[in-house]
C-alpha cells in the first residue's frame, strides 16, 4: 500500500516535466518557457508549505489521518490539472498539488518507520521508495506513448485515479503508528499493533525544554543536533534540486538540443530506471553499513555523473551516467526524511 502511494506520488512529481512539451504549444495558452519554468517552481513551493504542515501537525493529527488527507487533497488537484480551462488555474492547480505531496511524501516515510522493525527500517523504507520512482518512470513513459496525439489532460487524469484506488484501501486497511496511540492514551492497541507487526514496544519520547519551540523543530536547532539538522537541510535541498530539476526540465533540454520528444521523454526514463535499480541495494547497504556512509557515497558517485553530463559526452556515456545520478543522486534525496 505504501508503495502504491509513493507510485502516485512519483507520478503526480515527474507529470509536469512529461507535459511541458505539450503545455507550450497548447492552443490559447501561449505558455513561455520561463512561465512554464514558473508553474514547474510553485510545486516545490506548494512542498515546502505541505512538508511544514506535516512536520507541525504529525504527532497532533496522527499519521494515518495526516497521510490520507494530503493523499486526497493531491488527487483532486491533479484532477484540477486535467481540466484546468489556462494557465492561471493550472498554476493554481500544481501549487495546491505541491502542499499535498508536501504532506505525503514526510508522513508516508513515517509511517513506513514506524510500523518497521529497526533491522530492516531502511529497506522497507527504500522499497516504498522505489514505488516512487516506478511512477516517475510512468509519466513520461506514457508521455512518450501518448504525446503529442493525445491531450496532456489524459496524464493528470492519471494521476487523479488515486482518488479512486489507493485512498478507499487506505482509508479500510492503513493502521495507526503505535507511538501515536501510545501519546494519545491508547497504550492497549498501542501494544496489540505493535504485536501484530512484530514491533518493539512503544514508548513515549522524551520530552525536551525546547521541544514546543519553532513548530517542533526546537530539539533539532540545540546542541548537539544543530549542525547535524543545517547539513540535512543542505543534503535534502540538493538532491531535490537533482530530482525537480530532472523531472521538470530534462525532456525540454533533450529536445531543444534536437531529440524528438520520444526520445527525450525515453532519456528521462533512464534517470528514474536508475533510481529504481539503485533505491533498495541503497536501502540493504544502509541497514548493514549505515545510513551516512551509503549517502555519502551515493552523493559522490551522483556529483560525477553530473560533472560528466556538463561535458557534453557522447551516447552511451550520457546514458550511463543518467542511469548513474537516478540511483546514487535520488536515493539520498528520497532518504533525506527517513526517520533515524
Amino acid at each position: 500500500m505504501a508503495a502504491l502511494i509513493a507510485m502516485f506520488e512519483g507520478y503526480d512529481l515527474s507529470v509536469y516535466g512529461a507535459t511541458v512539451p505539450a503545455l507550450l504549444h497548447e492552443p490559447g495558452w501561449n505558455l513561455s518557457k520561463k512561465a512554464a519554468g514558473d508553474i514547474g517552481s510553485l510545486v516545490a513551493v506548494g512542498m515546502l508549505i505541505g512538508a511544514g504542515i506535516a512536520g507541525a501537525a504529525g504527532r497532533r493529527l496522527g499519521t494515518r489521518r495526516l497521510l490520507l488527507s494530503g493523499l486526497s487533497f493531491f488527487s483532486l488537484c491533479m484532477l484540477g490539472s486535467a481540466l484546468a480551462k489556462g494557465p492561471d488555474a493550472f498554476a493554481a492547480s500544481r501549487l495546491f498539488a505541491g502542499i499535498g505531496l508536501g504532506v505525503v511524501l514526510p508522513t508516508l516515510t513515517a509511517v513506513v518507520g514506524d510500523m518497521s522493525a529497526p533491522r530492516v527500517r531502511a529497506r522497507n523504507i527504500a522499497i516504498t521508495m522505489a514505488g516512487s520512482c516506478v511512477g516517475s518512470l510512468g509519466a513520461p513513459l506514457l508521455g512518450s506513448w501518448l504525446l503529442p496525439d493525445v491531450s496532456f489532460r489524459v496524464l493528470y487524469l492519471v494521476g487523479a485515479a488515486a482518488l479512486l484506488t489507493v485512498v478507499p484501501w487506505a482509508f479500510l486497511r492503513l493502521p495507526e503508528s503505535p507511538l501515536y496511540l501510545v501519546l494519545t492514551g491508547r497504550a492497549d492497541q498501542a501494544a496489540r499493533t505493535a504485536a501484530r507487526f512484530g514491533l518493539p514496544a512503544p514508548h513515549p519520547p522524551a520530552t525536551s525544554q525546547h521541544r514546543h519551540r519553532c513548530l517542533g523543530l526546537g530539539p533539532l536547532l540545540h546542541r548537539p543536533l544543530v549542525v547535524t539538522t543545517l547539513l540535512f537541510w543542505v543534503m535534502t535541498f540538493c538532491g531535490l534540486l537533482l530530482i525537480f530539476g530532472f523531472s521538470t526540465w530534462l525532456p525540454t533540454l533533450m529536445q531543444t538540443g534536437g531529440f524528438s520528444i520520444g526520445s527525450a521523454l525515453t532519456m528521462t526514463c533512464l534517470s528514474w530506471i536508475g533510481a529504481g535499480v539503485g533505491m533498495v541495494p541503497g536501502g540493504v547497504l544502509a541497514d548493514r553499513l549505515g545510513p551516512k556512509r551509503v549517502v555519502a557515497g551515493a552523493f559522490l558517485v551522483g556529483a560525477a555523473g553530473l560533472l560528466v553530463i556538463s561535458r557534453g559526452p557522447a551516447g552511451w556515456v550520457l546514458y550511463l551516467c543518467l542511469l548513474l545520478c537516478g540511483s546514487s543522486g535520488c536515493w539520498p534525496a528520497r532518504r533525506s526524511s527517513t526517520p533515524t
